[in-house]
């Protein structure tokens, strides 16, 4: 698989692993606060 620099590389699971530029993971995701909510600060 080939993809462009500065793009990402999507892992659902083993078997659904794919690239993505980083214009479409912009438009398509966003980060959220969840992982805040559930980790401990230290």
């Amino acid at each position: 698989m080939q993809i462009a620099a500065g793009s990402f590389i999507n892992i659902t699971n083993v078997d659904d692993m794919y690239g993505i530029s980083q214009r479409d993971f912009e438009d398509t995701y966003k980060f959220t606060d969840e992982l805040e909510k559930k980790v401990p600060k230290l």
